[in-house]
């Protein structure tokens, strides 16, 4: 596995490890190392408000000497903003349903921002900032005056405003893409196929305790974690159909391991050496890129943004094909 497709199965990967540990269910007796670590995503899945943390476990420092190694070169502005990027998930349970929060975070400052809740998805990006961080802060002058003749929705979005739209409308979105998904999701069908594929494919192995809790260490092929997630994604996501088709289809056979931690009857930690993915040849010996995600059974309400523009779904099939070259 090499390349941009080792990347993609590493992403795919992760997905299934936070998707297992975003949902509920039961884990089965015996007190084995896999109980373990079932039990503590179930004590995660529990919680009504839990905040999920994704960010590289590495300085500055470290990426440009993996990217040195690698014959590449990562300008120092860059390495920082990824070393400093987190991405954050909130979800808050109520009699009304799950809201969610998703955003990026770099550089103290909000890029992106996703919300879920009352059957309305929210959605706003900060533009400028964006190309700044990427130095193309030229380019947003340029953007918007391409843009100003353009559907007050999408103006919005450049201006880094919130916009909104049915979730339904990803039922539509996902077909432009040649793709079939769920309008409202099954997060009971998510949770069966992911978990039953950790439980079906992994090994565990209990390996000590530290401040994180007790420390698990995971084996599964990434062959079976990848074609359990794109039946999972499917089925049980909204929009997922447009999702599931973006992920690899024929993924070869390849043991990953991946670390995870239980505190207090709940999964605090998953850590996963990104590196195992790819061709590791030209790197020192001992070389890892750890991406961990965090759990804290904490977190704040989850409301709707006032002043949101609706998206316009008569306009959205015809600007879907312009940017992908159909129209």
């Amino acid at each position: 596995m090499r390349g941009r497709r080792g990347w993609r199965i590493a992403v795919a990967t992760l997905v299934a490890v936070a998707g297992v540990a975003g949902c509920g269910g039961s884990s089965g007796g015996g007190g084995s190392a896999k109980d373990g670590v079932l039990t503590g995503f179930d004590g995660v899945a529990k919680a009504d408000r839990l905040t999920t943390t994704i960010r590289l476990d590495a300085t500055p420092a470290d990426l440009r000497s993996l990217s040195q190694a690698s014959g590449d070169t990562l300008d120092p502005h860059l390495a920082s903003v990824i070393s400093g990027a987190d991405i954050v998930i909130e979800s808050v349970r109520a009699d009304g349903g799950t809201s969610l929060d998703v955003s990026g975070v770099a550089g103290g400052s909000t890029l992106v921002e996703f919300r879920s809740l009352g059957g309305t998805l929210y959605l706003h990006g900060d533009v400028r900032g964006i190309l700044t961080l990427i130095d193309k802060k030229s380019v947003f002058a340029n953007l918007k005056s391409q843009t100003k003749s353009m559907p007050s929705f999408v103006q919005a979005v450049v201006n880094g405003q919130w916009v909104s739209l049915p979730a339904s409308a990803l039922t539509s979105v996902a077909s432009l893409g040649g793709g079939q998904s769920s309008a409202s999701g099954d997060g009971a069908r998510l949770l069966t196929e992911l978990r039953r594929s950790i439980e079906r494919h992994a090994t565990v192995s209990e390996v000590g305790h530290d401040s994180r809790g007790t420390h698990y260490v995971l084996h599964a092929d990434t062959r079976d974690l990848a074609n359990d997630l794109r039946t999972a994604v499917q089925t049980a996501v909204p929009g997922g159909g447009l999702l599931s088709s973006r992920l690899p289809s024929n993924v070869s056979h390849q043991t990953v391991t991946f670390d995870a931690w239980v505190r207090s009857g709940a999964v605090s930690q998953v850590s996963i050496d990104l590196l195992q993915f790819g061709d590791n040849s030209k790197l020192p010996s001992g070389s890892t890129l750890p991406l961990t995600i965090t759990f804290d059974r904490t977190g704040q309400d989850i409301t709707a943004p006032t002043g949101a523009t609706p998206v316009d779904l008569t306009q959205l099939g015809t600007l879907f094909g312009a940017l992908t070259g159909g129209g």
